[in-house]
């Protein structure tokens, strides 16, 4: 009888677990209204007159669209999701202030080449071309600032927790085999929705990218790999220095805010 008593839970953990459960609820719903916010913004940059580095923005807005969506589903599927939608929260801050920087601002350092070429581009522009962008994007977005909303993840975690992660325990939902096919699919959806809506030569080249992204993957997926790995262990060494404190992580470029950011709950 008390063996089975000492197997019960208490009710001190029990609480502890309604409370981490609701923690993680709320986590969620914060991160599903980052995907309305990217979704509110690909269609603000779709709004805007079709000059140089205006209407362009939404062609990796879709994307991210995507992928965030795709991601979301994914951490559906876990039973722990917390670290990624966190780490949700950041990646979206740091592009809402890389998208409202220039190619000239210290700030958009990733981001230069993306907004350099984003300058002279319009939705007439080859689609050569703004594939060439959307890749910089992926390229600045993934490299770079996944690493800083990692490590700045972390810190949030702590803070809500009172306990620094076992971030390890955590490196399938940021950076894992099945994150990456997630976004691999997420890449797929995308060439699709720009697909049907062209017509003659953009339409046919859409086709041959979206079959050369299924049929390629094990040329581009593990340098998209690498990327995201590289990205994760900057975190862990910005994470390891004394100086790190806050979210401003040393050895990871410190972003200028333009807004500010509401905290987590």
């Amino acid at each position: 009888m008390s063996g089975g008593n000492a197997a019960r839970p208490q009710p001190s953990e029990d609480r502890d677990r309604r409370a981490d459960a609701s923690l993680v609820g709320r986590l969620r719903a914060r991160a599903m209204a980052v995907v309305e916010a990217i979704e509110a913004d690909r269609k603000t940059f779709a709004g805007m007159p079709d000059l140089p580095a205006r209407r362009v923005h939404t062609l990796f807005a879709g994307l991210y669209l995507r992928t965030t969506q795709r991601w979301m589903g994914f951490l559906a599927t876990r039973r722990d999701p917390e670290f990624a939608y966190l780490t949700i929260l950041r990646f979206y801050e740091i592009y809402r202030a890389a998208m409202r920087t220039t190619a000239h601002d210290p700030a958009a350092s990733p981001w230069r080449r993306y907004h350099s070429l984003a300058g002279r581009l319009t939705m007439a522009d080859p689609i050569s071309t703004h594939l060439i962008l959307v890749s910089m994007g992926v390229r600045a977005h993934t490299r770079y600032d996944l690493g800083v909303a990692i490590a700045r993840a972390t810190h949030d975690y702590a803070r809500l927790y009172g306990r620094a992660p076992d971030i390890e325990r955590y490196r399938e939902t940021i950076v894992g085999r099945q994150t990456g096919a997630a976004f691999q699919h997420a890449g797929l959806d995308y060439i699709d929705d720009h697909r049907r809506q062209q017509t003659g030569w953009r339409r046919f080249v859409l086709a041959v990218f979206h079959a050369g992204l299924r049929g390629l993957s094990w040329l581009w997926m593990p340098i998209f790999q690498h990327w995201r790995r590289a990205a994760w262990a900057d975190a862990r060494r910005a994470l390891r220095s004394p100086a790190s404190s806050g979210s401003e992580i040393a050895g990871i470029r410190a972003f200028r805010l333009i807004r500010p950011v509401e905290k987590v709950p």
